[in-house]
């Protein structure tokens, strides 16, 4: 594929104002459609969803994805700090982690929120064994997946969190998606 010089320098300014378009129109949508202020039909809607992810055009996705189905999102962040800090200062009730951030890996944050009880998944398109291996049974989202896909992930959470002896895994939700 050739792009045309002119066009090099533009075009993720065009990539991103379409991405941020889209968020903007998730917002209108939510705040304007009546049945998002339907409880029964919007099961995660006023869930708080921290979004750790570096790649601006998959957080951009991500955070529409959650909004349209009525989930306030944390964030998102893209680096271990920033991450950290949210932890630390503002609570949700899930979490969706991003493996590697700008190389480096996301233990920290995934033992942040272990020791604070918010649920969290892994998005990632590693295999289960570029894992924390002391998350080795963690949820995970796998790259690519579809809005339904993440928002069943976002459900699995907020359930697993809701019964702690859920037999919920990563490996079950991948199944999960293979079906889709």
């Amino acid at each position: 594929m050739t792009i045309v010089p002119e066009l090099r320098e533009t075009l993720p300014i065009a990539v991103c104002t379409a991405g941020a378009e889209r968020l903007a129109q998730a917002r209108q949508a939510t705040a304007a459609n009546p049945l998002m202020q339907q409880p029964f039909d919007q099961p995660l809607r006023g869930k708080r969803v921290l979004i750790v992810e570096d790649e601006p055009l998959l957080f951009m996705d991500m955070e529409s994805s959650l909004m349209e189905a009525g989930c306030e999102v944390v964030g998102p962040v893209g680096t271990l700090c920033k991450a950290k800090q949210l932890i630390a200062g503002t609570e949700c009730d899930a979490a969706l982690l991003d493996v590697n951030l700008a190389g480096e890996s996301i233990d920290e944050v995934a033992v942040a929120l272990t020791q604070r009880n918010i649920p969290f998944a892994f998005v990632t398109g590693y295999e289960r064994e570029a894992l924390p291996q002391a998350f080795q049974e963690t949820l995970i989202l796998g790259k690519p997946f579809s809005r339904d896909q993440l928002r069943s992930a976002v459900q699995a959470l907020l359930d697993r969190a809701a019964d702690p002896r859920s037999a919920k895994t990563g490996s079950s939700l991948a199944r999960a998606q293979q079906a889709d």
